[in-house]
């Protein structure tokens, strides 16, 4: 793999450089809401977006003399910014793909060992998502769509139509009923998106019993 962040590069196929990758470490993760329904069996969780990308570069460093080596030591951290695009090269030569983690953010980096004029350099960077040079990252309003429609009274189903309709039929959907107050009677009241009737452009949720009065709201969250 090739490896650069802003000018620098950090790691090489290209034995001639010094720079051979030792590891790549990718974490993700995304931010979630617990709802805690009263008197609920279990806990419900909702995905919020907000994905991000962890990335650690191991790569073992090779230097022509101890001096140069032990100034890179002291040094190297003035050279590496703190925000630009973090790119990868994946694949192998006639089949290769760039992939970017735009904006990426610089969090550290550690001198793991040291043998002669040879160390081992950890990076640390955080991001978003990764994209490659030919597939856009779609905007959040084509994943997710989260809204809010009224209910009447006596509702005991209601049609949801998407202001907008996703590409395809969205993977996750979730929709829970919020009363009009805090001393709402019957304010626990379950909502269920019906399975055959989630398409691109909306769903159907069935409600666990009839709306008593009005100020009831149906809110849902649909996920591609």
């Amino acid at each position: 793999m090739l490896i650069t962040f802003s000018n620098t590069t950090l790691a090489s196929p290209d034995v001639s450089q010094g720079l051979a990758l030792l590891g790549l470490s990718v974490n993700g993760r995304q931010s979630v809401d617990e709802a805690q329904l009263f008197r609920a069996i279990a806990a419900t969780f909702f995905p919020r977006g907000n994905k991000r990308t962890d990335v650690r570069i191991r790569v073992a460093r090779k230097f022509h003399s101890l001096r140069s080596t032990e100034a890179f030591i002291l040094t190297h951290l003035n050279e590496l910014t703190g925000q630009a695009p973090l790119q990868i090269t994946v694949g192998e030569t006639g089949d290769t793909s760039i992939l970017t983690l735009d904006d990426a953010v610089f969090e550290g980096l550690s001198i793991i060992d040291q043998r002669g004029t040879t160390l081992v350099v950890e990076y640390t960077f955080l991001g978003g998502l990764f994209t490659t040079e030919d597939v856009e990252l779609p905007e959040e309003d084509d994943l997710i769509k989260r809204d809010k429609v009224a209910l009447a009274v006596n509702d005991e189903s209601k049609a949801v139509a998407y202001a907008t309709p996703f590409g395809s039929v969205p993977k996750t959907v979730k929709c829970w009923v919020v009363p009009p107050s805090a001393s709402a009677s019957d304010k626990f009241i379950d909502a269920k998106p019906l399975y055959d009737t989630i398409t691109a452009e909306g769903f159907t949720a069935a409600i666990a019993y009839p709306i008593p009065a009005e100020g009831y709201w149906l809110f849902y969250e649909a996920i591609l």
